[in-house]
């Protein structure tokens, strides 16, 4: 049973004729325009332009880079390994940098003001309709995740077919929130209440782990207020974020990663965003305290006798929350306001506690070593990485002025 999308599509699209019918069209060509859709594989070819860029990791496709004015801009062209293009997000890109297809969304075109904007027949069902999707994805999500479709003997043909009814349900519900500022909004509100349940399964499937990602990643990118509802809702989901799975492959090669891997790079980069998530949630708290957790697991404790020999997949996954750390700390605001929590000071004082003693080599006295133990690699390369996530805190200390109780940043 296959996801019968002209069907669902004829349960918004139904009610409309004459008048309304061409206000809708008219509105999905406004939607059109406001950020670039394109999402990269690997190796894709994008474009950097340092002068219009936020960060580093923001790029745009070769149209929206060839549609702009890039003249005596410092550009560079880069491969791709995942992500999507940045024209048309001000949390990205600078505006003067959008290309002529893509001009950004407003305020009110992420609000109640665009659901208003629907054609009346329009705006009577959609709500219930995407709820009814929302729900139809959220249940082939729960049996994929689980591995539970029906009945032991049938259980792979009927994992097929949830998962073609998951990716069918998934590229209408993305095709539809693109299609007019209204029904993104409605989607939103579709989805919110939903997004615990939805990062939780999709951090448990495989096979459909790339399917999920790319309706996660699209959906964010058009709306600045689901991107920050999304952001919240994987933060509280962090500590269960399949980081050590990193290295995931199906016996094809194929890459089995969970859904959620590489989206934090899509949110936390974005300044608003990390702010929001450290000061009203803990941010800080919660990844020092899972890297501390793993280092403090790996911990020699002085013996000279422990190895260190970590598995690929335990080291990815300290590498994957120490990125995490460096694009949230990057933010001035942020490294700021680090400083000035006490509590948020003493997430970052625990990871370096836990960094003591870390290092495995020890001096061999008395016997003869044929071959040494590579098992210092690892700490050496993590104490580094830990080394320059916290260097923006040594920028912000040098910002502020140490007063009586702690530090003072002006501002």
């Amino acid at each position: 049973m296959a996801f019968d999308a002209a069907a669902w599509g004829n349960r918004l699209l139904g009610p409309l004729s004459g008048e309304s019918l061409l206000e809708f069209k008219a509105q999905a060509e406004g939607a059109a325009s406001a950020g670039c859709t394109v999402q990269w594989r690997d190796n894709n070819i994008a474009f950097r332009c340092v002068d219009c860029e936020f960060d580093h990791t923001c790029v745009v496709c070769p149209e929206c880079f060839f549609g702009a004015d890039h003249e005596g801009h410092d550009v560079r062209l880069i491969r791709t390994s995942g992500g999507c293009c940045d024209c048309g997000d001000p949390s990205s890109w600078k505006p003067e940098g959008f290309c002529s297809r893509h001009r950004g969304i407003t305020v009110s075109q992420d609000s109640e003001e665009a659901l208003a904007s629907l054609p009346a027949p329009m705006r009577a069902c959609c709500g219930e309709v995407l709820r009814e999707a929302v729900e139809l994805a959220e249940q082939q999500l729960a049996k994929l995740s689980e591995r539970r479709c029906d009945t032991e003997e049938d259980e792979a043909s009927a994992c097929d077919t949830a998962a073609e009814i998951l990716g069918g349900c998934l590229e209408w519900l993305r095709s539809t929130g693109e299609s007019s500022f209204g029904l993104r909004y409605a989607l939103r509100l579709a989805l919110e209440p939903r997004l615990q349940a939805w990062i939780r399964y999709a951090g448990r499937l495989r096979r459909e782990s790339k399917v999920v990602h790319a309706f996660f990643l699209a959906v964010v990118q058009q709306s600045p207020a689901l991107k920050l509802a999304f952001s919240i809702e994987l933060l509280n989901s962090y500590s269960e974020i399949g980081y050590d799975d990193d290295l995931h492959e199906d016996a094809t090669g194929e890459d089995t990663s969970p859904a959620t891997i590489g989206l934090t790079v899509q949110l936390f980069t974005v300044p608003e965003v990390s702010l929001a998530l450290t000061r009203d949630h803990a941010m800080v708290q919660r990844v020092c305290g899972r890297l501390a957790t793993c280092l403090r697991g790996y911990s020699s404790d002085g013996d000279a006798d422990a190895e260190h020999e970590l598995g690929a997949a335990k080291v990815q996954e300290m590498y994957n929350i120490i990125n995490d750390l460096r694009y949230v700390l990057a933010h001035d605001a942020v490294s700021d306001f680090v400083l000035r929590d006490e509590r948020s000071r003493l997430a970052v004082l625990d990871v370096l506690r836990a960094l003591w003693r870390w290092h495995p080599q020890t001096r061999r006295v008395g016997d003869h070593v044929l071959f040494e133990s590579r098992a210092w690699d690892s700490a050496f390369f993590l104490d580094e990485a830990v080394e320059n996530a916290f260097q923006p805190l040594v920028a912000a200390a040098q910002r502020c002025e140490w007063r009586e109780g702690g530090p003072w940043i002006e501002g």
